[in-house]
């Protein structure tokens, strides 16, 4: 019996324990800032690349999808592969790039 009056002894505390958490938010830009969220696959999955803007604190809406933006993925022999929109803010499309060559997101 003494062992279940020490678990509702400590139980009950950590209950009690919430504190509500409110960040001081300095500045704030109109456009916010751009997200760029994804991998690049080299083949055997398609390429996804979400690309969004941060929102404030406050705001009621969490996404600000970024549309209509071009994104490819380019090799250091300067041969571009562009992705395409398929829903607002996200790009994909399915790549089969040499391992040999280095690639970057524009």
């Amino acid at each position: 019996m003494k062992y279940k009056m020490y678990i509702i002894l400590f139980i009950i505390p950590a209950l009690g324990c919430k504190k509500a958490y409110n960040p001081k938010v300095t500045g704030s830009s109109t456009n916010g800032y751009l997200v760029v969220e994804g991998v690049v696959n080299s083949g055997g999955d398609s390429t996804i690349i979400s690309l969004s803007r941060t929102v404030g604190i406050a705001r009621a809406t969490t996404l600000n999808p970024e549309s209509n933006a071009m994104v490819s993925v380019e090799s250091d022999q300067n041969t571009s592969y562009p992705l395409k929109e398929t829903t607002p803010g996200r790009y994909t499309a399915y790549l089969r790039l040499d391992h040999t060559l280095k690639y970057r997101l524009r």
